[in-house]
């Protein structure tokens, strides 16, 4: 029992730690405002990605896997004690949860990348169209 629970839950990490090899997306800038300088604007934005590379979604991923295991873990087994299956039912939760948190982990990470990188951009002064 304990080995299958354990594949969904070392699957999702393995996909939430390869995700966290992909770089933030690049966002759509106004070239034609004025003043708009591509020089200064390619180095900024190596900048703001370098800000943006200090959110982990692998760390995420595996913190939100973890915390996902252990609640619903938890509440499978409370459930699962009503039928008199408490290790299936902490078994089921526990994989869900894992499942379910890792990919929620990483999802909220990127979409915190996106935001850094956005909003460093926007505070060196450029306009950001998407």
């Amino acid at each position: 029992m304990l080995t299958a629970m354990r594949k969904p839950v070392t699957l999702t990490l393995l996909a939430a730690m390869t995700m966290a090899g992909c770089g933030s997306s690049r966002p759509i800038i106004d070239t034609g405002a004025p003043g708009f300088d591509a020089v200064a604007y390619q180095q900024h934005l190596v900048e703001c990605q370098g800000f943006a590379d200090e959110v982990e979604p692998g760390r995420q991923a595996v913190q939100s896997a973890l915390l996902g295991a252990a609640i619903l873990g938890a509440l499978g087994a409370v459930v699962g004690s009503i039928d008199g299956q408490v290790g299936a039912g902490a078994a089921i939760g526990a994989s869900t949860g894992g499942v379910v948190g890792g990919v929620q982990g990483a999802g909220d990470a990127y979409e915190r990348r996106d935001r850094v990188l956005r909003n460093c951009l926007t505070n060196r002064g450029y306009l950001i169209l998407d």
